[in-house]
């Protein structure tokens, strides 16, 4: 799975984002499917390093693209959603509390999963809409007391950091 960070980005090509130009999940979208294209060069056994070095035996035959699943946190979580609607290689996706902005408008018809704490689909009309757009399998969890914060790590190290 592709795990897209809020703040993050995965780059695997030679340019760096400006520091000075905020990233949106469209971006982050365009990261993941950058990965996604060397995860393709390496299941058909090429090395997409700048060196092509030799790949490690099996690690060729041991990627599998039909069974490729992504998810992301906050705008991680609207990243995924439009990665899967730009790349069908993407068979799957689940959203930890995605705030689903810019609006999506196109049909979205693969699993995906939104699990959400101050992004909901009642609260937030980007989300709803989204979840309209929805057309295969579809689940919306939102845990009684649910924060933002709530899928990250957060809840767990913030603890510790304060002692």
């Amino acid at each position: 799975m592709l795990n897209v960070q809020d703040g993050y980005s995965l780059v695997v090509n030679n340019t760096a984002p400006d520091p000075d130009v905020p990233m949106t999940p469209k971006d982050f979208a365009a990261d993941a499917r950058s990965v996604l294209d060397a995860i393709e060069e390496l299941a058909a056994g090429r090395n997409p390093d700048a060196d092509r070095r030799r790949l490690p035996d099996g690690l060729a035959g041991a990627l599998d693209l039909h069974r490729t699943g992504m998810f992301g946190w906050s705008k991680g979580g609207t990243a995924t959603a439009y990665t899967m609607l730009t790349d069908t290689r993407v068979r799957a996706g689940l959203s930890f509390d995605g705030p689903m902005a810019p609006t999506v408008t196109a049909d979205l018809d693969r699993p995906f999963m939104m699990m959400t704490g101050v992004f909901t689909r009642a609260e937030d009309t980007d989300v709803a809409g989204f979840w309209s757009h929805l057309t295969g399998w579809r689940l919306n969890v939102q845990p009684d007391g649910a924060v933002h914060t709530c899928y990250t790590d957060i809840e767990s190290l913030m603890p510790q950091v304060a002692k």
